[in-house]
């Protein structure tokens, strides 16, 4: 797995992205992804693991739902564009306005008293 993980995707006609069903020497059974940070973020990588393990559950236990639709990408995307300009951002930006000005700044280690 680590020689997987030191070759590089091509950035031309790749898929970007390595997924790999694997046993362990003892046993386990697992899944090795490797995926290119422009392809995938880490809620993209929450939502894709906890999808395999509900599709996975509904597969071998009764009762354990299937996992839900995904929702529209061009309804989502309406919806982020209504959120441009609205009462509700202006209400998050002075939230997290007020969150940065009130919180003390962070050194960069514990010899720095000056702050970032």
């Amino acid at each position: 797995m680590r020689q997987w993980t030191r070759v590089p995707f091509e950035r031309e006609d790749s898929c970007m992205n390595r997924i790999v069903m694997i046993r362990t020497i003892d046993g386990y059974n697992g899944l090795y992804l490797l995926i290119n940070h422009m392809k995938a973020d880490a809620q993209a990588l929450i939502g894709f693991f906890k999808d395999i393990i509900e599709i996975y559950c509904n597969t071998l236990y009764e009762g354990v739902p299937y996992p839900k639709e995904m929702s529209s990408y061009i309804e989502q995307l309406k919806k982020d564009l209504a959120y441009e300009g609205s009462k509700a951002q202006e209400r998050d930006t002075k939230f997290f306005q007020d969150l940065i000005d009130n919180t003390p700044g962070a050194g960069t280690d514990q010899e720095t008293y000056g702050f970032l």
